[in-house]
């Protein structure tokens, strides 16, 4: 898929928000093999991946709720804080679980891409969006299999989603890489759509954030051949 974390496997472990009682796990004594996952990932092993995700999903906490109440994936402190303050249209009130169940989606979402089955992919990774709607990578993520789906302007809502969740991101190392991550996307879907200008200042951005990256730069490149000239 897209452009999984640089070390999304500790990432997993997070476990931060407070979950209510009512929204206790199936099996509060199972806990995912992440290193097997992380292992059939970096092995390219999907279909392995495939497997081991839906073993762990099967006795993980549900991310439905029987009583109609919201479920939402906090993957910090600061995420569970402000989930918890969102405003709740339908008065069910919400569960705010811990990273683990997203996260095991997004590994499942990742291998169904590469095992060639995008629109069960793409279907997950819409889903993460409402689950963790203040998580960047996830709308990132699904920002690019709607970009190779050729749908750029909904790809470009999702990367623009994410660039707006960024601002809650207070590791600045993950902040600058999601940062560039959002902005060569925006440039991608502008191409597609031949907004030229447009796409050229957000691959100009995105260097602002990694100024080496070669396929920022080779985009560039592309934009200066290909913008139609008065």
């Amino acid at each position: 898929m897209g452009i999984i974390s640089r070390a999304l496997a500790p990432a997993l472990l997070i476990a931060t928000a407070v979950i209510p009682a009512a929204a206790a796990a199936q099996d509060e004594t199972f806990s995912p093999d992440w290193d097997a996952m992380s292992g059939a990932l970096s092995e390219r092993r999907f279909a392995d991946l495939l497997r081991l995700a839906d073993e762990a999903i099967a006795h993980s906490p549900p991310l439905e709720d029987s009583e109609g109440r919201r479920v939402l994936c906090a993957h910090s402190e600061v995420e569970a804080v402000l989930y918890t303050a969102l405003p709740d249209p339908d008065g069910q009130g919400t569960i705010v679980r811990n990273a683990a169940p997203c996260n095991l989606l997004f590994y499942r979402a990742y291998a169904l891409e590469e095992l060639g089955r995008r629109a069960q992919a793409m279907e997950l990774m819409a889903s993460l969006t409402r689950y963790a709607p203040f998580r960047p990578q996830y709308h990132i993520e699904y920002g690019y299999l709607l970009a190779q789906s050729g749908r750029p302007e909904e790809a470009l809502a999702q990367y623009r989603q994410a660039i707006d969740a960024l601002e809650l991101q207070s590791d600045d190392i993950d902040k600058q890489h999601w940062s560039a991550v959002a902005q060569r996307g925006i440039g991608y879907a502008l191409i597609d759509l031949k907004r030229w200008d447009e796409a050229e200042a957000a691959y100009r951005k995105s260097l602002d954030h990694d100024p080496d990256n070669a396929v920022a730069q080779h985009e560039l490149e592309f934009i200066a051949r290909e913008r139609p000239r008065d």
